[in-house]
């Protein structure tokens, strides 16, 4: 986002999602970027819920944000499936 980053932190045991964060999310960003925390929230709860990236609910003025949380989240768990 810009030239502003953080990392997308996802906790897993042997066969579930346990957790899903935000971690190095400055509060510059969190001003710039005012629904990122609370898009992650919701998609977090879902994906723990379901343990499933599939038909994650989120509102159209959430889209694009929510759309790059959840391609982060499938980088995160592609990585840990390699290791």
């Amino acid at each position: 986002m810009n030239k502003n980053t953080f990392d997308v932190e996802v906790t897993v045991d042997q066969n579930n999602i346990q957790s899903i964060e935000l971690v190095n999310l400055s509060e510059s960003t969190t001003a710039m970027f005012p629904l990122v925390k609370p898009s992650l929230e919701s998609l977090a709860s879902q994906i723990v819920d379901s343990q499933s990236l599939d038909d994650l609910k989120y509102s159209t003025d959430r889209k694009y944000t929510s759309q790059l949380l959840i391609s982060a989240i499938e980088d995160a768990l592609k990585r840990r499936r390699t290791m």
